[in-house]
């Protein structure tokens, strides 16, 4: 998960390398008033609220226990609880979802910027001088945040500051750790193996095995636009993603199928392949379509389920006809429906823009969220639990503010008191956090990668 680059960088590079002319509308459509700046904030929006999804999914399992009764469809083995109810089930376990929102959203905004160079008549040696700066670009900006922010990580496991939790097996001493620091991260750096919590996960900050298949998804992006982009015609250029979308989804890893599915997107809103059709409908039907897509795109994406299909209560694919990449996990394929039809609802719907606008900040800062929250969980909000009175382990070290504020935990899961009390205090500091990620680590992230970019690209006298 990367979620902010795409969607500023692509146009920033789009303007460095287009001369001024008039753009092109998206669209014509009266529904929904698109420009650049809104289009991009509400999708923002969106990724910060995936963002959010994913810190309080992670907080749930930490706090409840990584299988507990939300990680389950309503009903599953006789239980029921509020927190399991469709629609509502993706804000206490939705981390999945969102990571498939993370990959739509990019794959759409990363090729957004060469398609519409495309549309605007642009020469081939421009969009391929474009998407080769975007490639240099790239894994800069994906590593950078992330390395920054888990080498403090590592420093303060050797402080008085360490998590109290057994979350990771200490290395003797600080240079020890460092070495198995550097050795993990090549490995999570490795784009040809399998990343994910149950494969190569990074012990200094798990969520970061995202970034592997984002950089591997960014890449297939550039490469279709190179191929595809300036050379093909609209229609060759969307028969080549239809193929692209079976072959990933047979044969590939099941993070590309999303990306595809976001470049396919991309040129149905550049090159308004819907509108013909939304015309025919008045504007009444037009709102009932697109909102009907937002409400099934919630829906898919709050498809959960054990991993045994006869023991899944509740409505669900079938998993007999899904390929091997995706059978171990059915809800993969559910929720990158779910993800595209929230995105493309997210690009017609002006009350979904409009809200998804709102949540702009939290979306600029989506990424600091993104690679603190874990940490933070270490470091921080175990320490509050067990102020709060939370119950500890019997092999669990002792500290001196256990139970200074003891909070009976009371209510429906995933909302008791001691947890929500928990989280007035965490959450708050963690977004203050992630502020300060952003504009520390993640935009000098983006001037060390243009600076990087040029400098290439000047040597090499492009």
């Amino acid at each position: 998960m990367e979620p902010k680059d795409p969607q500023h960088d692509a146009i920033l590079l789009h303007e460095a390398f287009v001369t001024e002319t008039t753009e092109l509308p998206l669209t014509s459509r009266d529904t929904v008033p698109l420009t650049k700046n809104n289009t991009l904030t509400s999708l923002d929006g969106l990724r910060g609220i995936a963002a959010l999804i994913v810190y309080f999914h992670h907080h749930v399992t930490e706090y409840y226990g990584i299988n507990n009764d939300l990680e389950h469809p309503y009903g599953y083995q006789g239980r029921y609880h509020f927190g399991q109810w469709r629609f509502v089930q993706l804000f206490f376990a939705g981390g999945t979802p969102a990571v498939m929102m993370f990959f739509v959203l990019s794959g759409y905004v990363l090729s957004r910027g060469a398609l519409q160079m495309v549309w605007k008549g642009e020469g081939a040696r421009t969009i391929l001088r474009y998407l080769l700066t975007a490639v240099l670009r790239r894994p800069i900006r994906l590593w950078l945040p992330p390395i920054l922010v888990s080498l403090p990580v590592v420093l303060a496991m050797h402080t008085p500051l360490r998590p109290l939790g057994g979350f990771t097996a200490f290395q003797p001493n600080i240079f020890a750790e460092l070495r198995t620091y550097f050795i993990r991260l090549l490995q999570t750096i490795n784009p040809f193996i399998m990343h994910g919590p149950f494969a190569q996960s990074f012990d200094y900050n798990p969520p970061v095995w995202t970034m592997a298949y984002e950089l591997n998804g960014s890449m297939l992006v550039y490469a279709m636009m190179a191929i595809c982009g300036p050379f093909l015609c609209l229609r060759n250029r969307m028969l080549a993603f239809t193929i692209a979308v079976f072959v990933a989804f047979e044969y590939g890893h099941f993070s590309l199928v999303p990306f595809v599915l976001g470049m396919m997107i991309a040129e149905l809103d550049v090159a308004s392949l819907d509108q013909p059709y939304i015309d025919r409908m008045t504007k009444f039907a037009q709102y009932l379509l697109f909102s009907a897509m937002a409400v099934i795109g919630w829906y898919f994406l709050s498809d959960f389920g054990p991993l045994i299909k006869p023991e899944r209560p509740w409505f669900g694919l079938s998993g007999d006809w899904i390929p091997f990449i995706f059978y171990h996990n059915p809800n993969f394929v559910a929720n990158i429906m779910g993800a595209c039809c929230l995105v493309y609802a997210a690009l017609r719907l002006s009350w979904l823009q409009n809200l998804l606008t709102r949540a702009g900040w939290l979306g600029r800062v989506s990424f600091g969220l993104y690679l603190t929250h874990v940490p933070v969980i270490w470091f921080f909000s175990h320490r509050v639990r067990r102020c709060f009175g939370y119950p500890l382990g019997e092999a669990e070290a002792r500290a001196f503010t256990d139970g200074w504020l003891p909070i009976p935990d009371i209510g429906p899961l995933g909302l008791t008191t001691r947890y929500l009390a928990m989280q007035l205090v965490v959450l708050p500091l963690n977004l203050i956090l992630a502020e300060v990620v952003t504009v520390w680590i993640d935009q000098t992230s983006v001037t060390v990668s243009k600076r990087f970019a040029a400098r290439v690209m000047q040597k090499i006298h492009i």
